[in-house]
């Protein structure tokens, strides 16, 4: 059988919704945020004033300066990475505000069927920022430049950066709240596996999918 073509343009925009959504239904889970997104979560949570999306453009900036330091180069084209996390912070805010806001779910089986949802999403959105020409987020454009730059393999680079993120989480968590914020054993599953689920999406991709831009 033969691959479907899927245009990348549409691939880009798709992870895009699917990934803030995802971040959206984890929340609602409350098993504990995904690493990545916990230290702009927490700082949302300390500064009334920020919303969740406006706290990613924050984090990401930091990061995208870390990113050139370690590449050893700056690009214009690497911008479209922050771009992307703009547009990423405009649509999770709007999903929260238009589908999920006050929602709370206390049946623990629901909310572990939410969790497993938003897991699975969030490692399926990433999969298909790797299949675009278009510039994911900083966080993943991070994982994946440099393990390109470094002939590194991203299952493993990833694996690093949430474990990375975690640590990062903790600390803020702490400073800020003198207790866990948004931390739990979800977290935990997450940053063990994230980097491993999106290594398999990325490869059943692969399989099934030729990505082609307009």
């Amino acid at each position: 059988m033969g691959k479907i073509e899927v245009k990348s343009e549409f691939a880009y925009v798709l992870a895009i919704i699917i990934l803030s959504f995802s971040v959206n239904v984890m929340e609602i889970a409350d098993f504990g945020m995904s690493m990545i997104v916990l230290p702009a979560y927490i700082i949302s949570q300390k500064i009334s004033t920020i919303s969740f999306g406006q706290a990613e453009y924050i984090i990401q900036g930091v990061l995208f300066i870390i990113f050139c330091i370690v590449m050893k180069e700056f690009k214009k084209s690497y911008l479209m990475s922050f771009v992307t996390g703009i547009l990423y912070g405009i649509i999770l805010d709007l999903w929260k505000n238009v589908l999920f806001r006050n929602i709370v779910i206390t049946n623990i089986i629901i909310r572990i069927l939410f969790y497993m949802i938003g897991m699975f999403l969030s490692a399926f959105a990433i999969a298909l920022f790797y299949q675009t020409y278009l510039y994911p987020q900083v966080y993943d454009f991070f994982v994946k430049g440099i393990a390109e730059k470094y002939h590194l393999q991203i299952k493993r680079v990833k694996t690093i950066f949430d474990l990375s993120f975690l640590l990062l989480a903790f600390m803020l968590s702490v400073l800020l709240f003198q207790q866990l914020i948004g931390i739990g054993i979800g977290t935990v599953i997450m940053a063990l596996f994230n980097g491993t689920m999106i290594d398999i999406f990325k490869n059943k991709l692969n399989h099934r999918i030729d990505f082609k831009p307009y």
